[in-house]
């Protein structure tokens, strides 16, 4: 009986030893995990952060001729497709105060993709009139596009 007693015991510890590993190694995969996620999160939450914070006076499509200002320039552009240097251009011009107000407009956005389109339409009165074929900066004085520009150094010019 002596014999049966010392080989459950044993038996006993072999498993919670074999328990308690699994445990160990279980909680060692969460940890990891965790820090995984929260690398992903940190990494998706700046880009939105980049994109979002970075850029105000964002605006959607239906509202490009009714903002308060009798004079203000609408910026169309893709999140996707973005170049520095006009994600420069943006910031430097937003933080100059004495500029005109400028609004953007992402048209990757779903409710602003009917802007996007195989031709301009520079003379547009309304927002489901407008036509763009890629970045486009527009000013809007009194309710009427004063300037159109599409081509990429001009508007980067424009925005100096």
């Amino acid at each position: 009986m002596k014999e049966e007693v010392k080989k459950a015991i044993t038996l006993l510890i072999v498993v919670l030893i074999i328990l308690g590993a699994v445990y160990v190694v279980t909680e060692m995969m969460k940890d990891n995990s965790k820090t995984s996620n929260k690398t992903k999160t940190t990494t998706t939450t700046k880009s939105s952060v980049n994109l979002d914070a970075k850029y105000s006076n964002m605006i959607i499509l239906s509202k490009v001729f009714s903002m308060p200002e009798s004079e203000y320039k609408v910026l169309f552009y893709s999140n996707k497709n973005i170049k520095d240097s006009l994600s420069k251009s943006i910031e430097l011009y937003d933080s100059n105060e004495d500029n005109i107000k400028l609004y953007k407009v992402n048209y990757d956005e779903s409710i602003n993709k009917s802007v996007l389109q195989n031709e301009d339409n520079k003379s547009a009165t309304k927002a489901d009139e407008l036509k763009v074929k890629g970045v486009t900066l527009i000013t809007i004085k009194e309710g009427t596009i004063t300037s159109y520009i599409t081509n990429y150094d001009d508007i980067l010019k424009a925005m100096e």
